[in-house]
């Protein structure tokens, strides 16, 4: 009878013990989190790398940087989170896999595109991790959009089988290019640089004010107010050459509204996030 009650007290003595040396952990967990839910990213990261250092296990301490990467890419701070993928895949190789995701996240937010595109490469060919394979193609396909490589894109949305995507893709091709120079000459007649993009309220508007200007420059001279006539030449001057250049802009606009609709496509039908609430273990969930 007495070695079952010594026995059990042991085991009791032994879970308090469990649980007061876990207690630091839970807290330090805790902390990060509410820290992360406050979109305190910069701090939570923070919290994540403090715990790191005192865990024991290479892969606890590998699982701990990634979350702190995570948090500081969630915070644009790309340099830092960068640098905690290197610890992390330093401290161990288990996070490999989930790295290479995050390098390429990084590398497209710092627009370095093909940097970005070698790590979704390499992650596409990967053996296993399905889920990870088809972001990696629907990352590839969004770069293949920006480097105007429509054939590449299409590819890479059928290997990740993005209906939605591919359909706003299909819109994308149906929908040509504006030229800036085309758009710049068209702009010497002013308001036609603008109606060739499509902005027919700018156009109006570049019409009204350089008609007006035109029309006072023509009153002015008739009644040799040459003062007057020279102060509305130098405005009309600049409202035409304005013309010309909104011709110009207007194209460039054009283009970026008709990639931005086909990459939010990609981007809004594929979508992912660290469970922070794994960590030290790295679950990567999808949202497809």
């Amino acid at each position: 009878m007495k070695a079952v009650i010594l026995t059990t007290v042991c085991f009791l003595l032994c879970g308090i013990c469990a649980e007061a040396k876990d207690a630091p952990t839970k807290i330090a967990r805790s902390l990060a989190l509410d820290l992360a839910d406050e979109n305190l990213h910069s701090l939570s990261a923070l919290e994540f790398r403090r715990y790191a250092l005192t865990a024991e296990k290479d892969t606890a301490k590998s699982g701990f940087l990634a979350g702190a990467a995570w948090e500081y890419l969630q915070a644009d701070k790309l340099d830092l989170a960068m640098k905690m993928l290197d610890q992390s895949e330093n401290a161990s190789r288990a996070s490999s896999v989930p790295a290479l995701l995050l390098r390429g996240e990084i590398e497209l937010d710092r627009r370095k595109y093909k940097e970005s595109e070698f790590f979704f490469s390499t992650l596409q060919q990967s053996k296993d991790k399905p889920d990870f394979k088809r972001f990696a193609s629907s990352r590839l396909a969004l770069l293949a959009v920006k480097n105007d490589d429509l054939v590449a894109a299409q590819g890479h949305l059928e290997s990740a089988s993005s209906q939605t995507a591919l359909k706003e893709l299909e819109l994308f091709r149906g929908s040509s290019r504006r030229s800036a120079r085309v758009g710049g000459l068209l702009g010497m007649i002013p308001g036609l640089g603008y109606a060739y993009s499509g902005e027919y309220a700018n156009g109006l508007r570049s019409v009204i004010l350089n008609g007006i200007f035109i029309y006072a420059m023509v009153e002015t001279g008739d009644r040799d107010q040459w003062g007057a006539f020279t102060a509305l030449s130098f405005f009309e001057l600049t409202w035409y050459t304005g013309s010309i250049y909104g011709g110009i802009d207007s194209a460039h606009r054009f283009n970026q509204r008709r990639e931005d609709a086909a990459t939010a496509a990609i981007e809004d039908e594929y979508d992912y996030r660290m469970n922070l609430k794994s960590l030290p273990i790295i679950n990567l969930e999808f949202n497809f």
